[in-house]
């Protein structure tokens, strides 16, 4: 198992993490884990450092981008009229500092070419959550995207059944950045479409026909927010004076994204209804190959 080190700005080792320089993450090459925190947020890091401790799970703080008190750097432009199309409001430094967070940690996957499994610092985890992981660390290299929040107001079709576990596909993607176990690939092609700031961080992700990955689900859900959610760090949120075009707009976007994700479930389900056909033919051949010898 090969072990590098990595310089990972904003990164704190906590846990089981073999660096013991500011700034960097010893590897090996296995599935990480990473839990997005403001250095402020004193209560939510202890509460979140105690569950996984009490897992025995390994994981590095990764410190929250604050854009109240740096410039923005991490994308190209904030498409403000996009991001009202998006979500009826205006942007907050909040919001940018938030989806900056998570694409740090996108490109940092790319550069531990691992995968890895981001959470919010506000997650309560379940009492298995470490027992699972190995599951989840299975499968993510096929799916790429693994969401581990509760899925009870998106759609979704099975694709993997098993007794504790089932991995589902997200028909219809919910709100929500929690957590989550995303492969190097993935990564990419998110850090490929987020350029421009359009949206909050959990709406990119569920706008899954745009960025072109499918996102899938793991039931029952391996994390839920926290009492300390109501109290959230993004604050200043107020919704623009909606005008008569404006809902308009919104009207006519919204009949746009249930076309294409319509037309993106029907194209992968198509497809994935292929694989599986695939995937029988060869355990068909194989167990002949292996009964005739």
């Amino acid at each position: 198992m090969q072990r590098r080190l990595v310089i990972i700005p904003g990164l704190r080792p906590v846990r089981g993490m073999c660096g013991v320089q500011l700034d960097s993450h010893c590897v090996e090459d296995v599935m990480r884990t990473f839990v997005i925190s403001l250095p402020e947020s004193i209560e939510r890091r202890a509460r979140i450092e105690q569950q996984l401790a009490s897992q025995d799970v390994p994981f590095s703080f990764y410190d929250a981008i604050n854009l109240n008190n740096e410039r923005n750097h991490y994308f190209h432009h904030c498409d403000e009229q996009r991001f009202l199309l998006n979500t009826g409001r205006t942007p907050t430094a909040g919001e940018l500092g938030c989806f900056a967070s998570h694409l740090m940690l996108w490109r940092t996957c790319r550069l531990l070419d691992v995968p890895i499994l981001v959470l919010e610092d506000d997650a309560d985890i379940a009492d298995d959550f470490g027992r699972t992981l190995p599951f989840v660390e299975r499968y993510i290299k096929r799916f790429g995207f693994i969401r581990l929040q509760d899925n009870d107001k998106g759609g979704e079709r099975n694709v993997i059944r098993q007794q504790q576990r089932h991995i589902n596909f997200c028909t219809r993607y919910p709100h929500g950045s929690l957590g989550y176990a995303i492969s190097p690939e993935v990564a990419h092609a998110f850090i490929e479409h987020s350029e421009i700031f359009r949206a909050p961080v959990d709406v990119f992700i569920k706008r899954y026909w745009e960025h072109g990955q499918a996102l899938f689900s793991i039931a029952p859900a391996l994390a839920s927010t926290s009492e300390l959610s109501r109290h959230s760090t993004i604050v200043e949120r107020q919704h623009a004076n909606r005008s008569l075009t404006l809902k308009s707009q919104r009207w006519w976007q919204k009949r746009l994204d249930f076309v294409a994700r319509a037309k993106f479930n029907v194209n992968w389900l198509r497809s994935e209804r292929k694989r599986a056909a695939l995937r029988m033919t060869r355990r068909i051949r194989l167990a002949g190959f292996r009964s005739q010898n």
